[in-house]
């Protein structure tokens, strides 16, 4: 299990007693985890289209994975057999799930496991999914051999520091990218034993650093708090392998010298000093980020094995939504629609440098601006083909050599208009632009007698929002220096025939009118989100309100990165603001913020929330990370490389959208 634990010294006797009368000795966090392995795999399997399983399946599959660390089998989730004094048992994991009703001894005496792989085989049939249920239970002994604890005789209790610091609490894994291929296994004891092997032999666990009988990483290096051996090489099977803990000297801590080390150091020279360090939590979690993808991989591919040599019955799931990503490239032209569950990647030429994007409400057509073209690409989204262009060069409202320069777009609720932020250029017939001389926001018809024409805009318009009513649209713009404008135009939907009209601006105070670079509103139309480098700027419409949430500066801040932009979720709950490489995570009822560090680099950065509201896309240059909103820690990391994605991220000034729809 995710945490099991050890005992030493004068204290192990009455760990002993404690235990002897305890049902059941798990940490809370120990079955979350092996949830979140469990759905990772099954969600990896259906991205390979191998099998899908569905409904009572998987609820039974995660029923077994859950139930294996009752008291006391968890005495026999070690491999090889759990020989640490008071701590024993019999049998090793392979003998507890993999033999038929084996008869198995521990500390607590003699136990027989009914749950075994024999059993899921011989059940496989059963319509009310029990080969499924049984097959949980291995697979939760598969993925503890993926905790070093495990793999090298440390009995680790939940108890004060007795505690493995890998196992502590609940962490998300990483799954591996869908071009990596499942594992094909002679048997589950070829899978056990080459996992077992692997992790024994790369990984220390708490109280087995630089143990001389145990095979373990070797120390390269070492500085005040860490020792060091090389990065980790690709575990058996991976064909696309970074090691995530490998730092920028090509190597990965291994060790802590924490107080038991300096204590030994200090009090028994004569020791092997070594042998006093340990696992601190941040070894501990760079440990996950390298066993997670391993535990989902090991586990996808054991449930496919049973698929393949017992054919259980199951329900196959229907066809799911998928997630697919529009974002605009302004260094290439294009539009790239990235599928979020298999990293395809298909590729749009546009005009012209474009940059915002915006989809219609039923996610019909995506609507690009091209800066340069002076146009907007209309895209059907079921052919990914551009199948209209407006110019708006010839809206009336405009006369050569003034040309447009379209940056941001947003449609109506209703999907009939568009709006869409115009500057405009004094050009020569070279097209040669010396500067902007005023601005306008274009009104594009999306339907017949929507309506249309133009708004003109003080300074440089470049972000729009529309309440979700229809009734508003809130444009941000500019002037020559640093302040920023959200102006408020009213009727944005032609309500009652009646055209648009600017009507005032947003009160925003300082230093939230610096830079302002993105608006957004609540899913009720109750409050506007105006993102700054000052913080962001809540502004309640119903009580004519507003409050700055500072955002705080952090080490990954530039000046090329500190614009920011800002998503809401469905519900309201929470607005997403990406800037310095960063998240901040800004609870919009408290204001509380939480702030998520990148996984690599410092780049520019945009932000979206996928349509059900569970997923957050952190777009960068250098991949996009996919977080999880409920627990905002990080699914998956679609970087180049991956699959068909090939440095397909937006550049400076790009923008994406997201919308769900079932692949054909």
């Amino acid at each position: 299990m995710w945490t099991l634990c050890r005992t030493r010294g004068r204290s192990s006797l009455a760990f002993f007693l404690v235990l002897l009368g305890t049902p059941r000795i798990v940490d809370a966090h120990s079955v979350p985890t092996h949830h979140k392995i469990t759905d990772a795999a099954l969600a990896l399997l259906r991205a390979h289209e191998s099998i899908l399983v569905c409904a009572t399946s998987v609820d039974l599959v995660q029923v077994g994975t859950g139930r294996e660390d009752d008291h006391p089998s968890y005495m026999f989730h070690f491999s090889p057999a759990l020989d640490a004094s008071p701590w024993f048992a019999s049998c090793d994991s392979l003998g507890w799930g993999l033999t038929k009703d084996p008869t198995c001894i521990s500390t607590f005496g003699p136990q027989i496991n009914t749950h075994t792989w024999p059993e899921a085989r011989s059940a496989a049939d059963d319509s009310g999914g029990l080969g499924w249920l049984h097959l949980g239970y291995v697979l939760h002994l598969l993925q503890d051999l993926t905790s070093p604890a495990h793999t090298r005789n440390d009995p680790h209790p939940p108890f004060g520091d007795q505690v493995d610091p890998v196992e502590a609490e609940t962490r998300t894994p990483v799954r591996p990218p869908h071009t990596q291929p499942l594992l094909d296994f002679d048997s589950p004891e070829d899978a056990f034993t080459t996992l077992r092997n692997y992790i024994q032999e790369n990984f220390f666990s708490k109280d087995t650093v630089f143990h001389p009988g145990l095979p373990g990483p070797v120390e390269e290096d070492e500085n005040d708090n860490y020792f060091f051996g090389p990065c980790l090489e690709a575990p058996p099977g991976f064909v696309d392998w970074t090691d995530p803990a490998c730092d920028s000297q090509g190597r990965r801590k291994i060790a802590h010298k924490g107080a038991r080390y300096f204590k030994t150091k200090i009090f028994f020279p004569q020791k092997n000093v070594r042998r006093g360090a340990d696992i601190d939590l941040d070894i501990a979690a760079e440990q996950f980020s390298e066993l997670g993808p391993i535990a989902v991989l090991y586990a996808a591919s054991l449930i496919r094995h049973y698929y393949d040599v017992a054919s259980p019955f199951f329900e196959r799931c229907p066809a799911e939504p998928v997630d697919f990503i529009y974002a605009t490239q302004p260094h290439s032209d294009t539009v790239s629609v990235i599928n979020t569950v298999t990293a395809d990647v298909e590729t749009i030429p546009v005009g012209d440098q474009p940059l915002g994007i915006a989809l219609t409400p039923d996610g019909g057509r995506a609507l690009v601006t091209n800066f340069l073209s002076g146009t907007v690409s209309v895209i059907d989204t079921s052919s990914n083909q551009v199948v209209d262009t407006v110019n708006l060069s010839h809206n009336p409202d405009l006369a050569n050599p003034y040309v447009a320069r379209p940056t941001a777009v947003a449609v109506t609720p209703n999907g009939k208009l568009a709006y869409v932020t115009t500057p405009l250029a004094a050009c020569d017939d070279t097209t040669q632009c010396s500067r902007f001389f005023d601005a306008i926001v274009a009104i594009i018809s999306l339907a017949p007698v929507a309506g249309g024409g133009a708004l003109r805009i003080p300074d440089f318009p470049h972000a729009v929002t529309i309440s979700p009513d229809g009734r508003r649209a809130y444009v941000v713009s500019t002037d020559g220096g640093i302040v920023g404008t959200v102006h408020i135009i009213e009727n944005a939907s032609f309500e009652n025939d009646e055209a648009p009209f600017l009507n005032g601006s947003l009160p925003i105070p300082a230093p939230a009118d610096r830079l302002i670079t993105d608006v957004a509103t609540s899913p009720d139309g109750s409050k506007v989100f105006v993102s700054s480098v000052g913080g962001l700027f809540i502004y309640d419409l119903p009580l004519n309100t507003g409050q700055i949430v500072p955002l705080s500066d952090n080490e990954f801040c530039t000046s090329s990165n500190q614009l920011t932009t800002v998503a809401i979720t469905p519900d309201g709950g929470r607005a997403y603001v990406a800037g310095c490489a960063v998240v901040y995570v800004v609870d919009t009822v408290t204001r509380e913020v939480e702030i998520l560090r990148p996984l690599t680099g410092s780049d520019w950065t945009d932000i979206a929330i996928s349509p059900d509201g569970n997923r957050a896309y952190h777009a960068r240059e250098s991949g996009i990370q996919v977080l999880d909103t409920t627990t905002n820690s990080v699914l998956r990391f679609l970087r180049p490389g991956m699959g068909d994605l090939v440095d397909f991220f937006p550049r400076r000034g790009g923008r994406i959208a997201v919308f769900s729809r079932i692949p054909e």
